[in-house]
């Protein structure tokens, strides 16, 4: 019986070892729950919304309008960052953000002629999709304000 005891002890200790070295060893990885945005992603982005109006008009941004944009992305675990554009306007920012399971987010800003614009993007992370809402806060050199909203669906 002592024998039994000293297999099953030697067996539950074997097991527990495994299984704390499995939970303790990261290798410098990350979440794996989290989903790989790294790479070019292109999708058209509807401008839902833009106020006021001369803000709008001086920086091309139209209610119903399409713009093409492109997001270059790097990821380290968690942590993502790159460039989002959109093709034929001035607009290209550094963007940083995260991924935390299938949601990105990302954050930029970007000087260019008219002034300055932010970029915050949102998104859900499906497969080779992201479907994301857009905003932009734009401030012109002449120090008028404004805000525009839109929407769209990237692809790989």
């Amino acid at each position: 019986m002592r024998k039994v005891s000293l297999f099953k002890l030697t067996l539950v200790f074997c097991v527990c070892s495994v299984l704390t070295g499995c939970w303790l060893d990261d290798n410098g990885s990350s979440n794996t729950n989290e989903m790989n945005v790294a790479g070019t992603w292109r999708g058209p982005v509807q401008v839902n919304s833009c106020t006021p109006a001369d803000v709008c008009n001086q920086v091309g941004f139209q209610n119903g309008q399409t713009f093409n944009a492109t997001m270059n992305l790097q990821q380290n675990g968690g942590d993502v960052h790159g460039t989002y554009t959109y093709e034929g306007a001035n607009l290209s920012a550094d963007v940083s953000g995260t991924i935390s399971g299938s949601r990105l987010t990302l954050n930029g800003n970007v000087n260019n002629p008219f002034g300055r614009a932010t970029v915050a993007f949102a998104g859900n992370v499906s497969n080779s999709t992201i479907d994301a809402n857009v905003s932009h806060d734009v401030t012109l050199f002449d120090g008028r304000s404004g805000t525009v909203g839109g929407s769209g669906t990237f692809s790989r």
